[in-house]
Formats: C-alpha cells, sequence, structure tokens
C-alpha cells in the first residue's frame, strides 16, 4: 500500500467533514450529503494538498539557504536550492491544474527542471564526471573521475542510467489522485488503471532509485573525509620536524574547498567565486563574510518569498484564489 502524506490529509479531512456532515444533517445522513463538504473543500484541495506536495521540497530549499547562512557562502547551497524551487514550482502548477500538463510550456520546464536535477547529481553530489584536456573539435573530454572505489565502471554508469530514467517519473509522484476543478468539482488526475498500478511502481522504483544514488554520494563523502585526513596529517618537512617538535598544523578544511565539486568546474581545481574578487565585472560574488547577517537574512528571505509566491501564482493562475 503507498500512503503518502496527501492521503493522509484526505482522509483526515474525510473523516472530519463525515463528522460535520453527521452533526449537521443528522436527520437526513446520504453518502452524497456526507461527501459534500470534502468535495467542495477550498482549504483541502487548494492549501493542504498542494501544500503537502510541495512541503518535502520547501524544506529542502530551506536547509539549503542555512547553509548559505551558516557558511557565509552563495555557491554552492543556492545552486542546490534552484533545484528544489524549480522543481516546487513545476510540481505546483501540476497540481492546481494537471490538465495543463500536457501544454508545451509545462513540459519544457518539467524537461528542464529534471535535466538540472541530472546535471547537478553527476557534477555535484558525485563528482562523475571530470573534464580531460585533449585533442579534438573541444579540446577535450568528460571522463569518468579517476578517484573510485568500486572497481567496475559498469557500476556507476548502470546507476548513472537507472537515475536518468526515474529521474523523469518524479512529478507523477508527488501530484495528488484527484484535484477539485475551477467549478468545484472533484476530478480524478490519472485513469483507475494508472493510479493503481503505475503509481505504486514509480513509488518503488523511487525508493531504489534514491538507494543507488546514495551509494555513489556516500563514496564520494568517503573520498572527500579522506583527503582531507591526508591534507592535515601531510608534513612537507619530513620526520626530522616531526623529531624536533614542530608538528604542522592541521590544515583548514575550508582551504580544501577546490578539491571537491563545490569548486570544481570542467576540471579546475579553484573555489568558485573565488576568481571574481576584484573584478569590475562582477556577476556573481560567492563569499558573503563581510555582509552583516541581517543583510544576509534579507537576501535569503527575499528567496523564501518568492518560492511561496510563485505557489499562489499557481493558485490564481487556476483560479482558486
Amino acid at each position: 500500500m503507498n500512503l503518502s502524506p496527501a492521503d493522509i490529509v484526505f482522509t483526515s479531512i474525510y473523516l472530519l467533514s463525515g463528522l460535520q456532515g453527521w452533526w449537521i444533517y443528522r436527520d437526513q445522513t446520504s453518502e452524497d450529503q456526507l461527501n459534500l463538504p470534502v468535495e467542495k473543500s477550498w482549504l483541502l484541495h487548494t492549501m493542504l494538498l498542494p501544500a503537502c506536495t510541495v512541503s518535502p521540497l520547501f524544506w529542502r530549499f530551506c536547509q539549503c539557504l542555512r547553509q548559505c547562512y551558516d557558511t557565509k557562502k552563495r555557491w554552492p547551497y543556492l545552486g542546490n536550492a534552484a533545484k528544489y524551487f524549480f522543481a516546487a514550482q513545476v510540481a505546483m502548477f501540476g497540481v492546481f491544474d494537471p490538465q495543463k500538463t500536457g501544454s508545451a510550456i509545462w513540459i519544457l520546464a518539467f524537461v528542464c527542471a529534471t535535466l538540472y536535477q541530472l546535471w547537478w547529481d553527476v557534477f555535484m553530489d558525485w563528482e562523475l564526471l571530470e573534464w580531460t584536456p585533449g585533442s579534438g573539435v573541444l579540446g577535450g573530454s568528460f571522463q569518468l573521475r579517476k578517484k573510485r572505489l568500486f572497481r567496475h565502471k559498469s557500476l556507476y554508469m548502470s546507476i548513472f542510467t537507472v537515475n536518468f530514467i526515474l529521474r523523469f517519473g518524479w512529478t507523477l509522484i508527488v501530484m495528488p489522485s484527484r484535484y477539485l476543478s475551477p467549478g468545484g468539482v472533484l476530478l480524478d488526475t490519472f485513469s483507475a488503471d494508472f493510479s493503481t498500478l503505475i503509481i505504486p511502481t514509480l513509488a518503488c522504483a523511487e525508493v531504489i532509485r534514491r538507494s543507488l544514488w546514495g551509494i555513489i554520494r556516500v563514496e564520494l563523502e568517503v573520498i572527500n573525509l579522506t583527503k582531507r585526513e591526508d591534507a592535515a596529517n601531510f608534513d612537507p618537512m619530513g620526520d626530522e620536524q616531526l623529531s624536533s617538535g614542530n608538528h604542522m598544523k592541521p590544515m583548514n578544511v575550508e582551504s580544501l574547498e577546490g578539491t571537491g565539486a563545490r569548486g570544481r568546474l570542467g576540471g579546475t581545481m579553484l573555489p568558485v567565486g573565488s576568481n571574481l574578487k576584484g573584478s569590475a565585472n562582477v556577476i556573481f560574488i560567492n563569499d558573503m563574510s563581510s555582509t552583516n547577517d541581517v543583510q544576509v537574512l534579507w537576501e535569503l528571505c527575499i528567496y523564501a518569498t518568492a518560492f511561496m509566491s510563485m505557489g499562489i501564482v499557481a493558485a490564481v493562475h487556476r483560479n482558486v484564489m
């Protein structure tokens, strides 16, 4: 049985509405009258169900903003937040008006959001590919990273393929099975067979996808942790300095940013944004350490407000607000 938060909310409202209907219509307890509050519930279909759909994305979005505040650095945390922002907007418009999911604009937005997620998986969360300079039209090519814990390359390619395919089914999982039309009629989002067979299958497949995603993600964290430990224990002066008592101080972890995905761009080991300092054409300033906490909070609040405002725009577009 595939029980989502939206199902729990719908069931709770259904039971409460049934009690309300029983209390109001004590002398007329037909099923149609008891179900009327659920079918006409503006609160359920316009607020609660969309909130259940978007809330996981919103909390991850807020976690990225919190990381940005704690580290006082915009990248990669705002880039990661953008992934959840775009996914939430696609899901929100799909929740409010599923009939429009066949439009060219929605499909284009869905494809772009999914490709951005895939790009982030491969180059940021996994660091799976590295740019290798060479001959040819492009002057090089992307290769599987050299530092790996698993021996067989086929494992990485298999996980990449499964992740690529299943990424395109995420919107079908988050969209509720029913929605309230602008005319106040409760309609089915999918056909009965699709809801019974395909949706539970995609939900199980999403669990598998996340598990496979976690294998490479954990592997990368182990590799990065090993690099930090090696850098902290590195002694360029040799054993003589150790014997003299002048031990080398551990290297600051922040100085290793360029060794990971957070600072890698096209195989160049540089912290993102470091080459923008002092430039007259600064487009994206990564470092916010010189900005006070109030200014940082104001900036992050603008991003959070934009996230919430898109939900209101989607509701207004559907003529429910």
